[in-house]
């Protein structure tokens, strides 16, 4: 995947050649030194970018563009600031001609997962960062995708709203008969290991796929963390990781 550098012109290459599929209802989090390609890869995947060689296949039908069976949660919650959360999350339903009772009653559902309630008339300048990605979760979840991308949702949440996050997103996931299939694209190897049945190690630009590390922990997770295996695991994965972070932060003080 190359892309055109605005500022200078030059092409950049920011993936490499990247070859991995996905199961159905897996929950996999790619990780990886800063600028290798993470989120460009998320981007092809969600068909927000036509990459610029090879393909990308969704049971087996190439992605040629953006669809109603993925949908995608943003590190800044991407939410309409002139909506309710009730409005935000029936958004996406609208859209696809959803009855107006339609829309509420599926808003509300959502609502109650994601334990908005009593929020549904608040607009996101009135929440906190917390609940702010929990409308974001809510809003994609209502328009039920096969395939959730997260791009570093809870990246400026902190420390212990982010735990409480996992948490629910976990539990959020975990509902239903049918999970839902997460890439999660995350910066925190802990995040990762303790989230993800699959962790993907991307290398520095151009991106490549260097782990496929399968985690072992069995769910749920409450008291992993503990676990001297599980600070273990994320020592493996720093070591990938290590080099090529020291690299890219000395490429960026150039």
């Amino acid at each position: 995947m190359e892309y055109k550098n605005a500022r200078t012109g030059e092409k950049v290459r920011a993936l490499g050649p990247v070859n991995f599929d996905i199961g159905e209802g897996q929950f996999v989090s790619l990780v990886g030194p800063s600028g290798c390609g993470k989120s460009t890869l998320l981007a092809i995947l969600a068909g927000l970018i036509t990459p610029t060689e090879g393909s990308v296949l969704l049971d087996g039908l190439e992605i040629k563009g953006p669809g109603p069976d993925r949908g995608v949660c943003f590190q800044d919650y991407a939410l309409f600031p002139w909506m309710s959360v009730l409005q935000n999350i029936s958004f996406g339903l609208k859209a696809r001609g959803f009855s107006l009772k339609e829309r509420e009653d599926r808003a509300k559902e959502f609502i109650d997962r994601v334990q908005l309630n009593g929020f549904e008339s608040r607009y996101p300048h009135e929440l906190s960062g917390g609940m702010r990605q929990r409308c974001a979760l809510a809003r994609v979840l209502a328009n039920d995708p096969e395939i959730l991308l997260m791009d570093e949702p809870m990246a400026a949440l902190d420390a212990q709203t982010r735990q409480i996050m996992q948490d629910d997103l976990l539990r959020i996931w975990s509902e239903g008969s049918t999970r839902k299939t997460i890439l999660y694209v995350t910066h925190s190897i802990d995040e990762a290991v303790y989230l993800s049945d699959r962790i993907l190690v991307m290398s520095s630009r151009p991106g490549l796929i260097k782990a496929d590390i399968n985690n072992l922990f069995e769910r749920p997770r409450h008291e992993t963390r503990s676990h001297p295996d599980y600070a273990e695991q994320i020592e493996q994965i720093w070591g990938l990781i290590k080099n090529d972070a020291l690299q890219a932060m000395t490429n960026q003080e150039k």
